[in-house]
């Protein structure tokens, strides 16, 4: 017979720790992407001076 009071535990949380992940995962790459713009910005301002 299956349990199925820890097989929704089981399901639940890993459906919840994917999507942990994904949320670290778009702010690193939201904070990576904004370092990425910044500098770019400083090199095109530098190109200019």
């Amino acid at each position: 017979m299956v349990d199925w009071d820890a097989a929704v535990r089981v399901a639940l949380s890993g459906i919840v720790s994917v999507f942990a992940v994904l949320a670290v995962l778009q702010v690193t790459v939201q904070v990576a992407g904004a370092i990425i713009n910044s500098q770019a910005q400083k090199q095109k301002e530098k190109q200019k001076a």
